[in-house]
């Protein structure tokens, strides 16, 4: 458990990297996949948190040894609180593409689409107030997707049959 500005969050250490949320929620707890570029799918064998300064170190098998000042909230999910916009997705759940519709979303930012294990499967620019995105070539599945343009950012969550 991390301290941080938003209360706690959680980082978890496993056989594919290590992971992290603020929230959880049973079942339905979505964790994201921290470092992916650096830390990858290595194993994490330990994490050791300095509670002074929430200085967080991860030990990998065979990766190196990372460390990080985790303080706020959006440092373990992405997702900065104070500046959120709103979308919703449709038809949810969807077959062959998705659609996004965002009133106050301005062209220029990007849609990122996340499988649950938080790898980056999908990424788009946002066109319009409304963006068709093609899933046909995903699998089956519950996904994440993120929208982030400057410091405006907004997450949400949408099935593939």
């Amino acid at each position: 458990f991390v301290k941080t500005n938003a209360g706690y969050g959680v980082l978890v250490g496993t056989s594919v990297g290590l992971f992290a949320t603020n929230q959880l929620n049973g079942t339905a707890t979505v964790w994201v996949q921290q470092s992916p570029e650096t830390i990858g799918n290595a194993i994490c064998e330990m994490i050791k948190v300095r509670r002074v300064d929430n200085r967080v170190v991860v030990a990998t098998h065979g990766g190196g040894v990372f460390a990080a000042s985790i303080t706020q909230g959006h440092h373990l999910t992405g997702i900065k609180e104070a500046l959120k916009s709103t979308f919703t997705v449709f038809p949810n759940p969807a077959t062959d593409a998705i659609i996004i519709s965002a009133s106050d979303i301005q062209t220029g930012g990007v849609y990122t689409i996340y499988n649950m294990l938080g790898k980056k499967v999908l990424e788009t620019p946002a066109t319009s107030i409304e963006t068709r995105i093609s899933i046909s070539s995903l699998p089956s599945g519950t996904y994440i997707i993120k929208f982030k343009n400057g410091d405006t950012e907004s997450s949400g969550k949408f099935v593939k049959k």
